[in-house]
């Protein structure tokens, strides 16, 4: 069995010793024995009253009732405090039902003591004064009750929704890294594939003599070809269940134009901005470039509710900037978590190439996208 908390045992021995002290120093009309045992046993009820709230409030409301009959009359306060105490206990540890019946047996055994006083004692304030006494505190403690569980309940779903949260996340990350290695392939694989027809392309013009440089270049071809063979293994285990290979080729910072216009065509005010010359980027970079240009605007239109949207590219020496700017609401509750998990896959690609992304609401209003990658990444 455990212990009390020590709070309750303090208050316990407290009230003990305020209602022995009563019982010594007031007119006793009955047995002394009788009354100190009434005066330690029913505040001492209060050790245990998170526990059985409601063996300790009717044992302090016994108490009331049985001080009237053996000696000490009701203006005595210590045990009257343990019934507030013991009343409020059984509206927070209870549960509403049971608290509704402890109470009403609590208000009988505590009116049924006003029994014992004279006549003269008796009046019709008593009642009242009793029904607020043990009424108010439990009706207080219920309350504290609902307002204690409905902030746990309100905790929990909030941790709920969190959890999910977090699992959608890590989902999208798996998602479009998945997504990013199969663009990869595809960039990767053609590479592979000019490097084989070069190397036989320049085996088949060494002269016959040149036997262990042919050999050796048809090797090297041999590997090529097994390695562009382990590449289509490999998006074959990467593809989702249910999507097919396509043939079309990745999408460029060329065909910027054609997004921006399907933007246009939904009612989009987009202006398109282009700043320096293009230099030679990695087929990764201009994919990656497109793809969150691409994932930008699609937030916009489903989240946005924007009126006027500015893209602009910045080409420079080592790097490729990205802007996206918005007068829309802003970043809502929605926003990121869009086709394409929004701002995870835009994150996801500005990983991969060791590049930086900067999103944020200006006071002004809006939301703005800003993504550097650097030229030279895969």
């Amino acid at each position: 069995m455990d212990w009390p908390p020590r709070s309750d045992v303090g208050i316990a021995a407290l009230l003990v010793a305020c209602a022995v002290a009563e019982v010594v120093t007031g007119t006793v009309r009955g047995a002394l024995p009788v009354t100190l045992g009434v005066a330690v046993a029913s505040p001492a009820a209060l050790a245990w009253r998170r526990s059985a709230p409601v063996a300790a409030a009717l044992a302090c409301a016994g108490g009331v009732a049985l001080k009237t009959a053996f000696g000490l009359r009701l203006d005595g306060l210590a045990l009257l405090a343990a019934l507030l105490v013991a009343a409020y206990s059984v509206g927070r540890h209870t549960a509403p039902h049971r608290a509704a019946v402890a109470v009403a047996g609590i208000l009988s055994l505590a009116w049924l003591s006003l029994f014992g006083l004279p006549p003269a004692d008796q009046t019709l304030a008593n009642y009242p004064f009793i029904a607020l006494w043990v009424g108010g505190p439990a009706i207080a403690g219920a309350a504290l009750r609902a307002q204690l569980e409905r902030t746990a309940t309100q905790a929990a779903r909030a941790a709920r929704a969190e959890m999910a949260r977090e699992q959608y996340a890590a989902a999208a990350v798996i998602d479009e890294r998945g997504r990013l290695a199969r663009e990869l392939h595809d960039t990767i694989a053609h590479a592979v594939s000019v490097m084989v027809l070069n190397v036989g392309a320049v085996r088949s013009r060494l002269p016959g003599f040149l036997v262990s440089e042919s050999d050796a270049l048809a090797r090297a071809e041999d590997q090529g070809r097994r390695a562009i063979a382990e590449l289509r293994q490999l998006l074959g285990i990467l593809r989702t269940e249910g999507e097919r290979e396509t043939l079309e080729p990745l999408p460029t910072l060329a065909a910027l134009d054609e997004l921006v216009g399907q933007s246009r065509a939904v009612g989009l005010d987009v202006q398109l901005h282009v700043r320096g010359s293009p230099p030679s980027l990695s087929p990764g970079v201009e994919v990656s470039a497109y793809r969150i240009v691409q994932e930008a605007l699609t937030n916009v239109r489903k989240h946005a509710r924007a009126r006027h949207v500015l893209v602009e590219i910045g080409y420079e020496e080592q790097m490729v900037s990205l802007l996206v700017a918005d007068d829309g609401v802003g970043a809502g509750d929605g926003i990121g978590y869009g086709a394409g998990h929004g701002l995870i896959g835009i994150q996801e690609r500005v990983d991969l190439h060791g590049g930086h992304l900067d999103v944020a609401s200006p006071q002004s209003g809006g939301f703005r996208l800003r993504a550097e990658l650097p030229v030279a990444s895969l």
